[in-house]
């Protein structure tokens, strides 16, 4: 499956040209009927379906998706293919797109490790002769000492 940048086009077009571009593949007279907006990873993508308003009625319906970033970066045309089928592949696309995000987030966000209890600290050894006596730790064990290491 191509990323959703790629399968709708060029995305260095400004705005305006994206808008005339839509404008005239749908035609003078034809208004939106229907939309349908579906949520990426990286941006939302809307499926617009352009019906005849004004004379002759009789056009065949244009449909187009475009691909937002805040604004307007992309579009292409859908040709035949029906209203209902472009927003049922861009909602299954969207919903893979985004449990494939989340379960890359849920892996990078977990602790590695996570349920193996944290170790005891350790102190320094204390030396020959000295007394130490330790609080209570993580759990009501007793702080534990290092090994004493021998002498050089």
């Amino acid at each position: 499956m191509k990323p959703v940048s790629q399968a709708l086009g060029e995305l260095h077009v400004s705005p305006i040209e994206a808008v005339m571009g839509i404008a005239r593949r749908a035609g003078s007279g034809m208004t939106v009927t229907r939309w349908a907006a579906f949520a990426f990873p990286t941006c939302r993508v809307q499926v617009w379906e352009f019906s005849a308003a004004l004379p002759p009625l009789d056009r065949p319906p244009v449909r187009v998706a475009v691909m937002f970033k805040s604004k307007i970066r992309s579009w292409i045309d859908l040709g035949e293919e029906t209203y209902e089928d472009a927003v049922a592949r861009y909602a299954g696309e969207s919903e893979a797109c985004l449990a494939q995000a989340r379960a890359l987030a849920a892996r990078e966000t977990a602790a590695p490790g996570a349920g193996a209890p944290a170790p005891a600290p350790r102190l320094p050894a204390a030396p020959p002769g000295v007394r130490v006596t330790l609080p209570a730790g993580p759990g009501g064990k007793p702080l534990g000492l290092a090994p004493a290491r021998a002498s050089p």
